[in-house]
């Protein structure tokens, strides 16, 4: 995948989020249980920012799916992380399946963004998912949640939709999951924005086409330490060797495009060394 194809694909992610359309795409994994990240086809744990509390215990989430995906003592997984100040403004789920497509195994995610922000509805729901964990779980606080996906088997998923269907807001998306038509809306989009991926401001082009939708986009912050596991794990989005955040939105600028203008801010920006750089 070029590194023009993997803007086009975080585009598509921020503009579902906007729409609160759930979010499809995959994953690799090795014969190990190693989970590829999709630039560089390496393990995606060499990614993961560790220079926060939230971050470290994101990165522990990692390792228990992997464990399990090495064991194969689980095929579904339901990862939720909480809201977190100056990180995380909103709620987001991933939920995640082993999917067979010969030659390869591939974890298939779905990303959701839930407009929740209580506190005890998210201990709530949580608690009612780890009754179907292969392990005995009890969650007694918001970053043992971020820290311990709930890992179970795919006979489980519309239970599971069922339980998280209480969430305001979450019943369309899970609809949307349920017939398929979130991954036809994916691709539309993708080739809405294939389109004028060149544009000036990208940003503005989305919105007056109405590929954007009203609602508010979380951008977990990225610099050259990496991502956080969360955010690898949520999307797409490119990876810190392939972009660098604008300073402005703090969202990921593709290197060696020759990119002059944000895509997002619409900020200015100039070549450097073979990286593009907002002012």
């Amino acid at each position: 995948m070029s590194t023009k194809e993997l803007l086009i694909d975080n585009h598509a992610s921020d503009a579902l989020e906007s729409r609160r359309i759930p979010d499809p795409y995959s994953f690799e994994i090795t014969s190990k249980g190693d989970i590829l990240y999709p630039p560089t086809q390496e393990d995606i744990e060499k990614y993961i920012r560790t220079d926060h509390p939230v971050y470290l215990r994101e990165k522990s989430a990692v390792k228990v799916i992997k464990e399990r995906l090495k064991t194969k003592e689980a095929d579904f997984f339901v990862w939720i992380t909480p809201p977190y100040p100056e990180i995380y403004p909103v709620l987001k789920i991933v939920t995640s399946k082993i999917i067979e497509k010969e030659p390869r195994k591939l974890l298939f995610n779905r990303a959701l963004v839930v407009d929740v922000n209580d506190p005890g509805i998210i201990l709530q729901t949580a608690n009612t998912l780890a009754q179907f964990d292969t392990r005995k779980v009890v969650y007694t606080d918001l970053e043992q949640i971020r820290s311990r996906p709930i890992c179970t088997n795919f006979e489980n998923e519309d239970r599971v939709f069922e339980i998280l269907n209480n969430l305001k807001n979450l019943g369309r998306q899970i609809d949307l999951i349920k017939s398929g038509e979130d991954i036809k809306i994916k691709k539309e989009v993708r080739d809405q924005i294939a389109q004028i991926i060149d544009v000036d401001n990208l940003e503005k082009e989305m919105t007056n086409r109405q590929i954007l939708g009203k609602y508010e986009r979380s951008c977990p912050i990225r610099n050259s330490g990496g991502q956080s596991a969360f955010a690898l794990f949520f999307g797409n989005s490119l990876n810190s060797e392939n972009s660098f955040p604008c300073p402005k939105c703090e969202r990921p600028i593709p290197s060696k495009l020759g990119i002059e203008v944000c895509p997002y801010a619409g900020c200015d920006a100039k070549k450097s060394d073979s990286r593009s750089l907002c002012d």
